[in-house]
């Protein structure tokens, strides 16, 4: 804390020079408006800040310190509008003098230099929530219940931690994301290694035996052990033509084509419709209540709300509530907040079991495009990329929002109607081809 004992004012606001003995005590300014109370204030935040609030906060348009804080008859010579404060720090027990020019009024002098008190004056420069001005004191006052809390940040320059909250929050669920999709590709490769390879589980011992009799029928060295640099290709001399993409077996292509549409005419499983079901009344309720999301992401904050409560009065903002009240107020929200949470971690598990299918869906119909221009002729495939094009935009809404909870609309639309069969265009060039 600091405590001023003499303040220099000089060309500053709607002063022409003002020198008053504070003492390090209190200090109450009276009188008629238009007479410079509100300019002694300014003048204490502006020489431990550099700035003033009313010249550069919310609302202030085109105002700016450097042209409207002089004095009207100085407006043109920032120089001379000069603040200069002594007083002395308890903590320290040290003395000191700060004197700022509206110049430049990023550089103070402090007298003496100290590193503390240097310190003491940065912290006040990042946290200026000392100095209010009347119009915030009176728009705390009077705003909604529902709106206090916000402006409670506003107020205390706090609104940057809530965005930092935000994009902290948007990256872990790009991360979970990336990290589901990382665990699909996994699953969906280890199927695919013990199919190829014929075996029932991934055992080193036994991967190695099965590509060693495979590399033997080529003439190839046996390869010794598995590390995560092992080429089961390594000694096998590229193709002069290598750079020519691969010929397509037609008895695979017509294997794949089969079997997709074995899976199309069978329709769409239970447990996928079971799946997009959850996931739109899921959606559908978060949509609906607008609080679910923002008492999920305030759950802590509630519960430490909850231990400070010890008189009858908020422990944030000072409103009077009876601590009963107050507490059976807050445990209410505190398990709405905890069902959210539950809401959103079953959500995520649906949401991953239909992005799996479409995973599987997308490479299948890939493959199908890629049969279909290998043809000679080629067939076409137009209405075969707007399907696919159709099932990245439902993965994409999906994805979006498992990253941020507030695109919910897009994300119903993507479960609200069957994606399994092809509309009948599609359809038709996939029978052809």
């Amino acid at each position: 804390m600091i405590r001023v004992k003499t303040l220099h004012i000089e060309d500053f606001r709607g002063i022409r020079k003002l020198n008053l003995n504070l003492a390090g005590n209190n200090f109450g300014i009276c009188g008629p408006n238009g007479t410079g109370k509100s300019g002694v204030v300014d003048a204490i935040e502006f020489c431990l800040t550099g700035d003033v609030t009313r010249l550069s906060g919310q609302g202030t348009a085109s105002l700016s310190v450097k042209n409207h804080a002089p004095h009207v008859d100085q407006r043109t010579h920032p120089e001379k509008a000069n603040v200069t404060i002594t007083g002395d720090i308890p903590s320290l027990t040290k003395s000191f003098t700060i004197h700022r020019s509206v110049k430049n009024p990023k550089m103070v002098k402090i007298t003496p230099p100290d590193a503390a008190i240097e310190g003491i004056i940065t912290e006040l420069e990042m946290h200026p929530e000392f100095a209010l001005s009347r119009r915030e004191i009176v728009k705390y006052i009077i705003t909604p219940p529902g709106q206090r809390s916000i402006d409670v940040q506003t107020l205390l320059r706090l609104d940057h931690i809530e965005r930092t909250r935000k994009t902290f929050t948007t990256f872990n669920n790009k991360c979970k994301n990336e990290l589901d999709e990382a665990e699909r590709n996994r699953i969906k490769a280890e199927v695919d290694l013990k199919a190829s390879l014929k075996i029932d589980k991934l055992d080193g011992s036994l991967v190695l035996e099965k590509i060693n009799e495979n590399r033997k029928i080529l003439g190839l060295p046996v390869l010794t052990e598995l590390t995560k640099d092992t080429s089961f290709k390594t000694g096998i001399a590229a193709p002069q033509d290598a750079d020519k993409k691969p010929s397509l077996s037609k008895v695979v292509a017509q294997a794949d084509l089969s079997a997709l549409q074995r899976t199309l005419q069978s329709g769409e499983p239970a447990t996928l419709i079971d799946n997009r079901q959850a996931v739109k009344t899921a959606l559908e309720k978060l949509q609906d209540d607008e609080q679910a999301l923002t008492l999920a992401h305030r759950h802590g904050f509630i519960k430490t709300g909850l231990d400070l409560v010890t008189e009858d009065a908020c422990p944030l903002c000072d409103t009077p509530w009876k601590a009963d009240d107050l507490r059976e107020y807050l445990r209410k929200k505190i398990l709405s907040a905890e069902e959210t949470e539950k809401l959103l971690g079953q959500l995520q598990t649906n949401i991953n079991t239909i992005l799996e299918a479409l995973s599987e869906r997308i490479q299948v119909i890939v493959r199908v495009i890629q049969y279909s221009e290998s043809l000679k002729p080629p067939v076409q495939h137009i209405e075969i990329d707007t399907y696919l094009n159709n099932l990245r935009e439902v993965v994409t809404a999906l994805k979006d929002f498992l990253e941020d909870h507030s695109r919910v609309g897009p994300a119903i639309t993507a479960v609200d109607k069957s994606w399994w069969s092809p509309a009948t265009p599609q359809q038709v060039q996939i029978n052809e081809l």
